[in-house]
């Protein structure tokens, strides 16, 4: 099978991830072109990272008719105009987390990838980790008995230099958009994305989007979530799951390698759950093969999951008032 070139929108520290595993993939694809607004920017991180070609402009790299994939990594509130750019382009898209700004772009985004026959994956690492694996497995093995109840803790506070990008609204800022992948999206991988009803609380910082909220999901049947995220507090990066004959915690659970059970009388073991080489390769080979096999989307991150947590998310912010600038 022929390997696909891949392109990587943006240089930041997420493109930066991508283009380090890509390095270590080279028997499984070829990284061959980056593209940033700067164009020294894109000539250095194509150097650092041995990417043959650099370009000024995300349309001059589009036209190349060599790049068959994009990985996308661009900010958050470019994220809709660059998908939809690279699949008019006739490009395959990985694109980052949040796929959208909000349910209504990723609606639209999915049913162009449809009508062009091409594929489009929101890049959520954690559904395709080897720990997310081990989970699902000790769940249903009946091991901690019926689950009940999930907790999802995820809170960083970046550098002054980080922050003003991080919280400014006219880059789709904000915790919940940054991290809403992980905090709604994991109670959602353990019960089901059919949330009967979801009620949150956020306190706003000082650019007027969201630094801090907790917020309660029911799942119907008694099965409840708790989730607390930020950006501005640190709040342990920690998911819980509770069984009726005992636990699970998963330490950074947004990309982690161990899973701790314990049973009810506090009997506890460790499992490690190493990944090969920085846990992006896991999503890059769905995407291939989603892409040899002609499918428009992931059978395992489905469309419809991206749409759900971006309802919950468009739902709190309404509850917040907490609108962005592209949203009118």
């Amino acid at each position: 099978m022929k390997k696909l070139n891949w392109a990587i929108m943006g240089t930041g520290t997420i493109a930066s991830k991508f283009a380090e595993t890509a390095g270590a993939m080279k028997d499984e694809l070829n990284l061959c072109a980056v593209a940033a607004r700067n164009p020294e920017k894109a000539r250095i991180f194509a150097e650092k990272y041995g990417i043959g070609k650099s370009f000024g402009s995300f349309a001059e790299m589009l036209k190349d008719g060599d790049i068959d994939a994009v990985y996308i990594g661009t900010p958050n509130s470019a994220h809709f105009e660059n998908a939809r750019a690279c699949l008019e382009s006739g490009k395959h898209v990985l694109c980052e987390k949040p796929l959208t700004l909000n349910a209504r772009e990723a609606r639209a985004l999915f049913a162009l990838a449809e009508s062009k026959k091409l594929f489009l994956m929101e890049a959520y690492w954690t559904k395709f980790m080897p720990f997310m694996a081990k989970v699902h497995e000790i769940i249903d093995s009946g091991e901690i008995g019926e689950v009940y109840y999930v907790t999802a803790s995820y809170g960083f506070a970046p550098p002054p230099e980080r922050l003003a990008n991080k919280i400014d609204p006219a880059r789709g800022g904000g915790a919940l958009l940054d991290l809403c992948a992980y905090g709604i999206g994991f109670p959602c991988m353990i019960f089901g994305y059919d949330v009967k009803s979801a009620h949150s609380a956020a306190k706003l910082n000082s650019a007027g989007t969201d630094e801090l909220e907790a917020a309660i999901m029911d799942f119907g049947g008694g099965k409840l979530a708790s989730v607390q995220m930020s950006i501005g507090v640190v709040l342990p990066r920690l998911a819980c799951v509770y069984g009726t004959n005992g636990s699970l915690q998963i330490p950074d659970f947004n990309g982690g390698s161990r899973v701790i059970v314990t049973d009810n009388s506090e009997n506890s073991r460790v499992i490690d759950c190493p990944f090969e080489i920085t846990g992006f390769e896991y999503e890059i080979r769905e995407s291939i093969a989603c892409i040899a096999a002609g499918k428009t989307a992931s059978d395992i991150m489905k469309p419809e999951h991206t749409v759900a947590v971006l309802e919950i998310a468009d739902a709190f912010r309404r509850d917040w008032g907490v609108r962005f600038p592209s949203e009118g």
